[in-house]
């Protein structure tokens, strides 16, 4: 019923399926009911996520974390490109673009950076466990990364005004036999 409704399946924990349609959540949890003679108990929960983060169709192990950055793990059985696309096109629809045509690469992992209008930050991390596509995905806000990028100038001015203040190595000269 839900899926007929455009929910989205988000994840799933035992009993508990997960199911995502903007930024909300909703849990369905269905069980036997303990103590009822075999009836059944279907209870369900909501919450808003912090940030509305695509989840690909048949992935494995699905994993949400509304913590700041907000993250999305994953893992699947499709090629790089697969997800790429996917993740291409869903997040622009709703405003998303690409900061690169391809795939940045440091190490054994591949990166795409995606920004929106208000300047959020969706980068979206690819590698290979166990012959399937692992990926994290994290959605920062523009007032985030901007936080972060102080931050970090704020670093690099301690580190250089630190450099620049050390005392002058003493020289001396030494006169070398012939």
């Amino acid at each position: 019923l839900l899926t007929d409704k455009g929910w989205e399946p988000y994840d799933q924990a035992g009993d508990t399926l997960n199911f995502k349609q903007n930024a909300v959540l909703v849990a369905a949890t269905i069980a036997a009911a303990p103590g009822q003679g075999g009836k059944t108990v279907i209870t369900y929960g909501s919450h808003l996520l912090s940030a509305d983060i695509p989840l690909p169709p048949n992935t494995i192990g699905a994993q949400y974390s509304d913590g700041v950055p907000a993250q999305l793990f994953f893992d699947i059985d499709a090629e790089y490109d697969v997800v790429a696309k996917f993740y291409r096109e869903r997040l622009a629809k709703a405003g998303w673009k690409a900061t690169t045509d391809n795939y940045v690469k440091i190490d054994w992992k591949s990166f795409l950076i995606f920004r929106n209008p208000e300047k959020d930050l969706m980068e979206m991390e690819l590698s290979t466990f166990e012959g399937k596509t692992r990926a994290h995905v994290r959605f920062q806000t523009a007032e985030y990364v901007a936080a972060m990028e102080a931050a970090a100038k704020e670093a690099l001015t301690r580190k250089n005004a630190k450099k620049n203040d050390s005392p002058a190595k003493p020289k001396l000269a030494i006169k070398l036999p012939a």
